[in-house]
């Protein structure tokens, strides 16, 4: 949902510029998806997997709040 929610923001961020709005969100998107799961990969083969799950399960809140707290300031 956090995915959604942004892309939508960036489309109405500026609406002179959607297309360069949307490509470099898409771009980071993409990029994101990239290196997550390569960054995974060190993280499960340095400590374990339960450690890897542990981390993202910490993180997704951080991250929702975070996200929240800055489209509040932004609209």
């Amino acid at each position: 949902m956090l995915h959604n929610t942004v892309q939508v923001l960036a489309t109405e961020l500026a609406p002179s510029a959607r297309g360069s709005a949307l490509a470099l969100f898409a771009s980071c998107f993409f990029l994101g998806q990239g290196v997550g799961p390569a960054l995974g990969g060190v993280i499960a083969r340095w400590t374990d997997y339960e450690t890897l799950f542990l981390g993202a399960g910490l993180l997704m809140p951080i991250l929702g709040f975070a996200a929240a707290g800055l489209i509040r300031k932004s609209i």
